[in-house]
């Protein structure tokens, strides 16, 4: 060991033996919060655990997040749904579960405090998809005294990401802007974290805040690369791509909180694939698309790679293997129009007779050859 020798016990360090080096290399890496190491090393697929986190409150965040957990749902995924808000939990609303709808009586409610202390699920079960259930502090009376209670505690959080992860196949977490343990230790547990931004002046104003706050929190910008643009009105003048090229972040997708889209949120329906020729409500729907193939790390055949060859390039001869390249490399000198000012030109031309590109005279055949029936020349 060179240097160290002196300060090392030989005798002691010969019988140290290490049973599994993978649970210690594990155990050391664990504190690196957002450490992509340790994620290879747990996941081989795509992030299991996945957050969601608004600049501030009102840009969509939770709508964003139910409207996701339906598309997965649909794609045959079992979903769990976090909801790490102890004051105004909204997810049993948005994706209406049972505990909404009176199905069960408050006695025999369950949330997320009661998980260490009973044998009983505290799921929640959406009734628009039975692959999606939630976990929330929805159905009690919850209030500041529970935040400033030992039961906020991540330990809370540790117990139910492990209880819940070979459970489902992914696990959503809407976290809030509230100054709690369980929310803060969602934000550092979680494997990916997307953000979501708008275009208000509030927003801008507290983006570089917001980041700095994060990364403060152990959540570093490695792990909340990926931003959705959720603009308030599609037609308003700037962008915020500027901004993403300043914190190296990557755009994943974009929606409009329109009035069309605030409508159908307030009818209670998931604006996911609603029935409607609104071009926000489908702008929203292909935002969701995009998030969730994300999500799977599948591939998004509408984001695919597009070819660079245009209509032109066909047209003017520049494309192998089409009929305008052929033309355009054989010896008859063909011209290809390429407007309709051209292809009207060429229609006023006398058409050339059959045989006979160039114009001229056969001489006689006085140059052919006669054809040896063997398939030679004479």
């Amino acid at each position: 060991m060179g240097f160290f020798d002196s300060f090392v016990n030989k005798d002691k360090l010969s019988e140290m033996t290490v049973s599994n080096p993978r649970e210690v290399f594990n155990n050391i890496l664990r504190q690196t919060s957002g450490s992509s190491i340790v994620r290879d090393i747990k996941y081989n697929i795509f992030y299991q655990i996945i957050a969601f986190k608004g600049v501030v409150d009102g840009v969509g965040t939770s709508t964003l997040v139910a409207n996701t957990a339906i598309a997965l749902a649909n794609l045959g995924l079992t979903v769990c749904v976090v909801d790490t808000s102890i004051l105004q939990p909204v997810q049993d609303v948005l994706l209406k579960s049972n505990y909404t709808n009176g199905s069960v009586d408050k006695k025999d409610r369950l949330d997320w405090f009661d998980m260490p202390y009973t044998g009983l699920s505290p799921l929640h079960v959406s009734t628009l998809n039975r692959d999606i259930s939630i976990l929330s502090f929805y159905g009690k009376n919850r209030g500041v005294t529970d935040i400033l209670s030992t039961n906020d505690s991540e330990n809370l959080v540790e117990i139910a990401f492990t209880e819940l992860h070979n459970k489902f196949d992914i696990i959503l977490v809407d976290c809030c802007h509230e100054l709690s343990s369980i929310n803060t230790a969602a934000l550092q547990k979680s494997q990916s974290v997307i953000q979501v931004w708008n275009d208000s002046p509030s927003v801008v104003g507290c983006l570089d805040n917001f980041i700095t706050n994060c990364v403060t929190l152990s959540c570093p910008l490695d792990k909340m690369r990926y931003v959705v643009y959720s603009k308030i009105n599609p037609d308003v003048m700037g962008s915020l791509d500027s901004l993403l090229e300043q914190y190296r972040l990557k755009k994943l997708a974009e929606t409009v909180l329109s009035r069309d889209v605030s409508r159908v949120i307030n009818m209670g329906k998931p604006v996911w694939q609603y029935p409607t020729k609104d071009e926000d409500i489908i702008t929203y729907t292909n935002a969701v698309i995009d998030i969730a193939c994300h999500i799977c790390n599948i591939e998004n055949v509408r984001q695919g790679a597009r070819g660079t060859i245009s209509s032109n390039d066909i047209m003017e001869g520049k494309v192998e293997g089409t009929l305008s390249k052929k033309m355009r490399d054989s010896q008859t000198e063909v011209e290809v129009a390429t407007t309709l000012e051209q292809a009207d030109a060429q229609m006023k031309k006398p058409r050339r007779p059959q045989g006979n590109p160039q114009g001229k005279p056969q001489q006689g055949g006085q140059n052919r050859q006669p054809r040896n029936p063997q398939g030679g020349a004479n």
